[in-house]
C-alpha cells in the first residue's frame, strides 16, 4: 500500500495494518468486528523492503529488514493470539514460492524464513496460511520448505499436479476455493476431486477487490455453477455440500471443529438469522435450496458471535457504520493522493465492448 503501515501482510477477512517503526497495535479493533482468524506474515524476500512513511503530509523512505516484520508478527501473536476468552486466533502467513528462482542462495533464504515463521506459530498453536498455491508449489512447498501439514491451509490452489494432490491427502493441509477471484479464472481449482481424495476444502471470497465482494451466497452459487460446467454434471456440488463447505468443513480446516461449525452443545454459540419470507427466496419449500441458491447477503438479520449479539434486525448498535464509511472515505482519498494513482478509479466500465 505504499506506506510503512504495509509491513505485514495480513488476510483472513479483516486487513490490520501495522507501524514498522512505533509498532502500535489496535488491541480493540478485531474484538468489536467479530473475527475469528487473522494470518500475519513477511512480505516477499529480497529483503529489505521500500516503503515510504507518510506524517504531516511528508513522505520519508524506510527500509525495513526481514527481521523487523519477524519482530512485529511475534508482538503481535503474543498480544492477540488467545484474546477475547479465546475468540481471537492468529495465523502466520508466507508468501507462496512458484519457482520464480532456483537461485542457491534465495531458496537457503527462503527456507530460513519458512523455519522461523513455523517455528513461531507452532510454538503459540497457531495456524499457517498461504495464498495463490498452483501448478506444482503446493509439493514444493512441503518437498523444499516443510511447509505442509494437518494446521496449515492453503488458498486459490489451481492447475494442480499429482503430486500437489497427492501432498495435499499426505500431509492433511486444507485448501480455501475462492470460486469467484481471479485466480480461478486464470486456472481451476478440482474441487471436487480433493474432496473425493479426502482434502478439506472450505470456500472462501477472497475479497474484497474491484470485481469480487464477501458475499458467501454468492460465492456458494459460483462454486456449484464453475465445477458443474467444468465436469458438465448439474448433479456436482448439490447445495447441502456448499452450504457444509462455509460451515463445518470450514471449521474443520481451521482447526476448530470442536468449537463451531454447528449448532450442538458445548460448541461456541456462533449463529446468524436470514429472512427467507422475501419475494426472491419464495414459496415456504426447500428451506436448504432456498438459502443457498436464493439468499443474499442482505438476508442475515442477525448476527452472533460467541454468544454475544453484534448484529440485530441487521443494526450494529456497538459500531457508528455512517462513521466508518466516512473515515475509510477519507483514507481512501488520502492514499490515492499520496500514491498518485487516483486514476485507477476511473474504472472504464467496458460499454460496448466484450473485452477491456
Amino acid at each position: 500500500m505504499g506506506t510503512e503501515r504495509a509491513t505485514l501482510l495480513v488476510t483472513g477477512g479483516t486487513v490490520v495494518t501495522m507501524d514498522a517503526d512505533r509498532r502500535v497495535i489496535p488491541d480493540g479493533a478485531v474484538a468489536i468486528a467479530g473475527e475469528r482468524i487473522l494470518a500475519v506474515g513477511p512480505t516477499r524476500p529480497p529483503h529489505p523492503w521500500r516503503y515510504l512513511d507518510w506524517r504531516e503530509g511528508r513522505a520519508e523512505e524506510k527500509l525495513v529488514p526481514f527481521e523487523q516484520q519477524f519482530d512485529t508478527m511475534a508482538e503481535l501473536i503474543t498480544r492477540w493470539h488467545g484474546g477475547a476468552e479465546g475468540r481471537i486466533r492468529l495465523a502466520t502467513v508466507m508468501p507462496v514460492h512458484r519457482g520464480e528462482t532456483d537461485d542457491p542462495d534465495t531458496i537457503a533464504e527462503i527456507a530460513r524464513q519458512a523455519r522461523l515463521v513455523r517455528e513461531l506459530g507452532r510454538r503459540h498453536g497457531c495456524l499457517f496460511h498461504q495464498d495463490g498455491h498452483c501448478s506444482g508449489s503446493i509439493a514444493e512447498a512441503e518437498a523444499r520448505f516443510d511447509l505442509c501439514g494437518p494446521d496449515a491451509f492453503f488458498s486459490h490452489c489451481t492447475d494442480l499436479t499429482d503430486a500437489d494432490i497427492d501432498t495435499l491427502v499426505r500431509t492433511g493441509t486444507s485448501v480455501v476455493h475462492n470460486p469467484t477471484a481471479i485466480a480461478q479464472v486464470r486456472g481451476h481449482c478440482p474441487v471436487p476431486r480433493l474432496i473425493e481424495a479426502g482434502v478439506t476444502v472450505m470456500i472462501g471470497s477472497d475479497g474484497t477487490a474491484p470485481d469480487r465482494g464477501t458475499d458467501m451466497f454468492r460465492h456458494m452459487v459460483m462454486c456449484a455453477r464453475i465445477h458443474q460446467r467444468a465436469a458438465r454434471d448439474e448433479r456436482l456440488m448439490p447445495p447441502g455440500k456448499l452450504l457444509e463447505m462455509i460451515t463445518i468443513d470450514a471449521a474443520r480446516g481451521l482447526g476448530l471443529e470442536a468449537e463451531l461449525g454447528s449448532l450442538e452443545p458445548g460448541k461456541r454459540a456462533d449463529v446468524i438469522t436470514v429472512d427467507l419470507a422475501t419475494p426472491h427466496a419464495w414459496p415456504p419449500n426447500m428451506p436448504i435450496h432456498r438459502l443457498v441458491w436464493f439468499a443474499q447477503g442482505s438476508d442475515v438479520r442477525d448476527v452472533v458471535v460467541d454468544g454475544r449479539v453484534l448484529m440485530r434486525g441487521r443494526v450494529v448498535p456497538h459500531l457508528d457504520q455512517a462513521a466508518i464509511l466516512a473515515e475509510a472515505a477519507a483514507e481512501t482519498e488520502a492514499m490515492l493522493a499520496r500514491s498518485g494513482l487516483a486514476h485507477l478509479i476511473a474504472g472504464d466500465p467496458g460499454w460496448g465492448r466484450v473485452r477491456l
